[in-house]
């Protein structure tokens, strides 16, 4: 990852924390919640 980041930045600009913790919440608002069943319970 670290060497991603780095060859991104090289090439655009420095992320910042603040573009990081918007990718962070923009993600998890349009994550899909996807759970199977727990093999320990009975049906």
């Amino acid at each position: 990852m670290d060497q991603f980041l780095a060859s991104y930045e090289a090439e655009h600009t420095v992320i910042t924390n603040d573009e990081m913790t918007e990718a962070v919440r923009s993600t998890h608002a349009n994550a899909t919640v996807v759970r199977g069943k727990l093999s320990w319970i009975s049906s």
